[in-house]
């Protein structure tokens, strides 16, 4: 990664609709396949053992104003859940089994009264705040919030919890639908309460824990496996530096991250899998910054070149390259990554392929090879009894569903679509 180093100037369940209908209406419609709840980077408990959040941005981290200290509010994520997203401030878990959302955020301003008085209803408010807890529940969103004072950052900061159901949930009656929220999110409040503890981490709290990615396309048939390569930053004065990539934001097909140098001195990566690409973009726009660039290897990328000073440097570039596969509407999918340095810039694009060739190692996997790609379920079989067959369907319940043991209706959510009994 040869660049020259410039002075320095400066050191959730998301559906809305009306009120829960009645036990009496038929029941309800399995619309919602498994890509619509999961649709994540995939994270494993491994990798992500533990939610680490602060009230503040990654990149005050890296700069010359990073302090002394940084305080990491820590817990341990819930039992039964997958890591969705995650970032510095804000970290979203997954049950995909009973189909339960959990986002957690702290801010560095807020206000229990504002929070009571969100609730539409005065019946919905279970803890006002008064010992340091606020608790509410919205049954129209399906939502159930909490609020936790965290002292230790500062007077104002918070930490807020949102447990959100499944949709077909609203099926159930309107209070045991309110009693369904109010248990699930005072349990979680109750269990962070008791868990929640603050560290120092430094440099960064993700530093280390990553050896590379993996990014699920929106059909579930291929992974994009990424390893994060180690970089090096050359001095003016002869001096080196090497770092590697860190991750401060990971959400469904796309990942923020800081190559940190020390010194103030960082780049800011962006690495996404999706059907778009920046670079191609500008190529079909005519753009002159916008090239094709062939590695020795053979391997060609789109390139496109940012924020260029009059010397012809710079400290800004995007590059793409095409995976060979596409999308249900045929589109290409492009692995795209983009560097942005503070104090760092390159020279020409031959200077920025340096970078780009150590990605160019990022391989397509087959989902049913991985383990934390959910598989379908394999087609039902009949079931000898006797002189008869038994449908397997009648003899027992496909996995993640169950039977209601009063109206002997299939679900898959915590309480019967048809009746509104608790599952068992």
């Amino acid at each position: 990664m040869k660049k020259l180093l410039i002075p320095c100037v400066a050191a959730a369940v998301l559906l809305t609709g009306s009120a829960s209908a009645g036990a009496e209406e038929l029941p309800y419609i399995r619309e919602l396949p498994q890509y619509s709840y999961i649709r994540a980077t995939l994270l494993s408990e491994e990798s992500y053992p533990e939610i680490r959040l602060h009230p503040g941005y990654a990149y005050r981290l890296f700069s010359s104003y990073q302090d002394e200290t940084a305080s990491f509010l820590c817990f341990p994520g819930p039992d039964g859940a997958l890591a969705e997203s995650f970032s510095m401030s804000e970290a979203y878990y997954l049950d995909d089994t009973n189909a339960i959302q959990y986002s957690y955020y702290v801010t560095s301003s807020a206000s229990y009264e504002e929070f009571v008085n969100e609730a539409t209803d005065p019946a919905w408010v279970l803890k006002d705040g008064s010992d340091g807890i606020a608790v509410r529940v919205d049954p129209e969103r399906l939502k159930g919030y909490g609020m936790i004072g965290t002292p230790e950052f500062d007077a104002s900061a918070k930490l807020v919890i949102q447990v959100g159901l499944d949709r077909l949930d609203r099926k159930m009656p309107a209070e045991t639908l309110v009693q369904s929220l109010s248990d699930a999110i005072l349990a979680e409040v109750d269990r962070i309460s008791q868990s929640m503890h603050y560290e120092t981490m430094e440099p960064y709290w993700s530093a280390g824990k990553y050896a590379g990615i993996k990014f699920l396309d929106y059909d579930f048939e291929q992974l994009l496996k990424v390893d994060f390569p180690v970089f090096t930053v050359n001095y003016p004065d002869g001096g080196a530096a090497e770092a590697s990539l860190i991750p401060t934001e990971v959400g469904g097909t796309d990942m923020n991250g800081i190559i940190d140098f020390g010194n103030g001195a960082y780049v800011e990566v962006d690495l996404e899998f999706s059907d778009y690409s920046y670079p191609a973009a500008k190529l079909e726009e005519n753009d002159p910054e916008a090239v094709e660039l062939t590695l020795e290897n053979g391997s060609s990328w789109l390139f496109y070149t940012g924020s260029k000073r009059d010397d012809g440097t710079f400290s800004l570039w995007y590059a793409s390259k095409k995976l060979g596969i596409q999308n249900d509407y045929g589109d290409d999918i492009y692995f795209s990554i983009s560097f942005n340095g503070n104090d760092i810039s390159w020279a020409d694009a031959a200077d920025a392929m340096n970078d780009i060739v150590k990605f160019d190692s990022a391989v397509l996997m087959n989902a049913a090879d991985d383990p934390y790609v959910p598989q379908e379920a394999p087609a039902a079989e009949a079931v000898p009894a006797g002189d008869e067959a038994v449908p397997a369907a009648e003899a027992a319940p496909a996995e993640g569903t169950w039977i209601c043991p009063e109206c002997q209706q299939e679900n898959i959510g915590n309480f019967c679509s048809n009746c509104g009994t608790k599952r068992p």
